[in-house]
């Protein structure tokens, strides 16, 4: 499942398609003010991990973003 910004992401393919189909001009949700954060907010400093958390990198994130433009 998409986490905020993932979402915001979804949010603004589907603002472009209904803005095509039907004219409008439905602003995109501003993905700046979301975060991207791959725990959901959940506090993982006690689980143990066979490596670096599970953050993906900023240039995987920009070709996500870059899906939906």
């Amino acid at each position: 499942h998409p986490n905020q910004k993932g979402y915001g992401m979804i949010a603004n393919g589907f603002l472009d398609a209904i803005n095509t189909l039907t004219g409008s001009s439905y602003e995109h949700v501003n993905i700046d003010n979301l975060v991207w954060d791959p725990t959901y907010g959940e506090d993982i400093s006690g689980y143990a991990t066979a490596g670096p958390s599970p953050l993906i990198s900023k240039q995987a994130a920009e070709s996500l973003e870059n899906m939906f433009r």
